[in-house]
């Protein structure tokens, strides 16, 4: 009977260990969020204040937007990641973009950003950091009227910001 209680007691402080570690994971993870929006108004806050562009820059935007005002009209804003709201880029006017992406390695949601380009369907990232990445930009067909940023790993809806 001793053995009995003793191994249930052991079980019921096992579960308040693990629940316990998983509210303190999540409230890290709330943090980081929290951490990286911060980091992203900042960034913001420099990238406009610092913005220094060649002529050849400058140009480039400016044919993307004459090229295709529709699409890129579409494009600036918030996206979102599906089922994963932690993850989201978001398109500025000045051709600049922020992104908050979760990291395998490091375990942590992490701030990039960096320019972008839009030619047609084609949306290229130019990151600060890394190489840069390329996706189609595209709109659903028939009653789907929304627009959808795609590549073999990663795929974003346009979203409202939380």
């Amino acid at each position: 009977m001793k053995l009995l209680i003793f191994s249930a007691l052991l079980i019921s402080v096992a579960a308040c260990t693990t629940q316990t570690t998983t509210t303190t994971e999540e409230l890290d993870l709330k943090k980081q969020a929290l951490d990286l929006k911060e980091q992203e108004l900042k960034m913001r806050a420099d990238s406009l204040a610092n913005v220094s562009m060649g002529v050849q820059d400058s140009l480039s935007i400016q044919g993307t937007v004459a090229k295709s005002p529709q699409n890129l009209e579409a494009l600036l804003g918030y996206w979102v990641k599906p089922k994963a709201d932690s993850i989201h880029i978001k398109f500025y006017r000045d051709g600049f973009f922020t992104m908050s992406d979760y990291n395998k390695e490091k375990r942590k949601i992490e701030l990039l950003s960096g320019k972008y380009s839009l030619e047609g369907g084609t949306l290229v990232l130019l990151y600060n950091d890394r190489p840069k990445q390329s996706f189609s930009f595209t709109q659903g067909s028939g009653n789907d009227k929304n627009f959808y940023i795609r590549n073999s790993d990663n795929f974003f809806i346009k979203s409202t910001e939380p």
